[in-house]
């Protein structure tokens, strides 16, 4: 047993019972609580233990709202709703749906991409058709470049084939096809040569009836008694002739009078 030591130096014995007898030991601390800052309990993030953090932006597909984004515009009223479908402008006329179909040409889609097709495009489709030949069709090509907006030639093929490199005669075999072409009387060098094709189209291209085209002057001055002669016909069937030519259309790629529209426009 150990004995205190007192405050005049001398030791006496420890009471037993009392805290001396007892070796002193360090209190112990209580466990320190940490911080709300630096632990957050899984329960309050909705995050596992051990498990990897969430995705930001992440929601349950419960809580997802709408994605639809609201354009703010005000309704329309009646009176816009009929000014936008008479102008073609309003939704269903886009859509599809409702609305029924609007008349006129501007809503006929057809319509508006034969509007935009030129003669020379009309033409060249017809001789992608026609032959197969690349040394014909490239001559043919230049035969189309050559065409005015009234439909006449006005290159010579003599010219057409010095340009290329080509025998006129070969020329003038592709610009015979071309003459066969939609419309009649299409790639003619001139008035007469124009007015024999729709003839030869019709079947009506007779002697006599040649004859008159190659006198045209005669029959704009309407020199009955000279044309009589020169056709060799009386003056009913003389008549006749003249009606016909009548008929016939002097600028091919024009629309004829009775005609509303073209199938193509002017180049």
């Amino acid at each position: 047993m150990s004995a205190i030591l007192s405050s005049n130096g001398w030791k006496r014995p420890p009471i037993p019972g009392s805290p001396a007898s007892t070796p002193l030991r360090k209190p112990e601390r209580p466990p320190r609580k940490p911080r709300k800052s630096q632990v957050t309990p899984w329960r309050a993030t909705g995050a596992v233990p051990n498990s990897p953090p969430p995705r930001r932006g992440w929601r349950k597909a419960s809580a997802r709202k709408s994605t639809t984004p609201s354009t703010g515009a005000r309704p329309q009223s009646a009176a816009e709703q009929n000014k936008l479908e008479a102008l073609g402008l309003s939704d269903t006329a886009w859509s599809g749906s409702g609305g029924g179909e609007t008349s006129g040409e501007a809503s006929n889609i057809e319509a508006y991409i034969a509007e935009q097709t030129t003669l020379a495009d009309h033409l060249s489709e017809q001789l992608a058709v026609a032959t197969a030949d690349p040394f014909d069709r490239m001559i043919g090509a230049a035969i189309i470049d050559s065409i005015d907006e009234a439909g006449y030639l006005r290159e010579s093929a003599a010219e057409i084939g010095e340009r290329l490199n080509a025998a006129p005669e070969r020329v003038e075999k592709v610009v015979r096809l071309v003459q066969t072409f939609d419309p009649t009387g299409v790639g003619a060098r001139d008035l007469a040569e124009c007015l024999a094709i729709q003839l030869r189209e019709l079947d009506r291209f007779d002697p006599a009836m040649a004859a008159m085209v190659a006198n045209l002057p005669l029959v704009a001055r309407r020199d009955l008694a000279a044309l009589r002669k020169i056709c060799g016909v009386d003056d009913e069937d003389l008549i006749d002739m003249f009606a016909e030519i009548r008929r016939l259309d002097p600028s091919p790629d024009a629309p004829s009078a009775a005609a509303s529209s073209s199938r193509w426009r002017p180049t």
